[in-house]
């Protein structure tokens, strides 16, 4: 299991983050590999940011494996992504999800809806 190096968190963030990432449902090194090339993405400034395909790509990637595992609604989607990636994910996580949701032969029960999505996006951007 991928350990979480997080400084400065209480410590039941640090225990959410390592259970989060148990949940991921791909071998380790993949998953880390997917991790660290997001975190480095969104610690760019976001003024330096245009449209980054690989974050879109990489964040699709990481909330297929949340919602897989059983994060399905956007508010425990959200708050997971935010505790391992940093409050810089806060502006892509509604279009990862809704990427995840509307995939093809995505089984999207126990999702929320785009309301309640819209709803808790903004509560928490």
């Amino acid at each position: 299991m991928v350990q979480a190096q997080i400084v400065l968190i209480p410590l039941l963030s640090r225990v959410r983050i390592r259970e989060a990432r148990g949940r991921r449902d791909a071998p380790d090194d993949s998953v880390e590999a997917i991790f660290q090339a997001l975190k480095a993405i969104v610690a760019k400034e976001p003024a330096a940011q245009k449209f980054d395909a690989q974050l879109l790509a990489d964040g699709f990637a990481m909330a297929g494996m949340y919602l897989h595992k059983g994060d399905r609604s956007f508010k425990a989607y959200a708050e997971i992504m935010r505790l391992t990636m940093g409050d810089r994910i806060t502006p892509y996580l509604r279009s990862c999800y809704e990427a995840a949701r509307h995939y093809p032969e995505f089984d999207s029960t126990g999702m929320s809806g785009e309301a309640t999505c819209a709803e808790d996006f903004r509560r928490i951007g």
